[in-house]
């Protein structure tokens, strides 16, 4: 894997009283398992919640990753998350720089269904 740190991050850094947390753990084939799960509330400010890992640097080179994939086309990114019927958003940077390109998807979730 890529050892990655993860962290929540949450409206707190507003003045807001939203709260999550996230743990990592494997399933019984072996996959890497994230747990996100938090409260999110507008009272104070802010409204929301989050999780990341660090800036990777080197950053991945996604340009290469998609070159070398199969038939040298698209890279693709797959998500399998069971939600709880809110919209969340994907974040994806391929630069170290905060304030660069950053490639985001949202999508909608059913309550205690899992979906790709």
């Amino acid at each position: 894997g890529l050892g990655l740190e993860w962290g929540t991050l949450d409206d707190v850094v507003m003045g807001g009283r939203s709260a999550s947390s996230f743990q990592l753990t494997t399933d019984d084939d072996g996959l890497a398992v994230g747990r996100f799960e938090g409260v999110v509330t507008t009272r104070g400010g802010g409204g929301f919640t989050g999780v990341r890992t660090r800036t990777l640097s080197p950053p991945l080179d996604l340009r290469a990753a998609a070159a070398a994939a199969e038939g040298g086309g698209d890279l693709t990114v797959v998500l399998r998350v069971r939600g709880d019927g809110n919209r969340f958003k994907f974040v994806m940077r391929d630069d170290e720089d905060w304030n660069g390109v950053a490639w985001t998807q949202s999508f909608d979730t059913a309550a205690g269904e899992w979906t790709t």
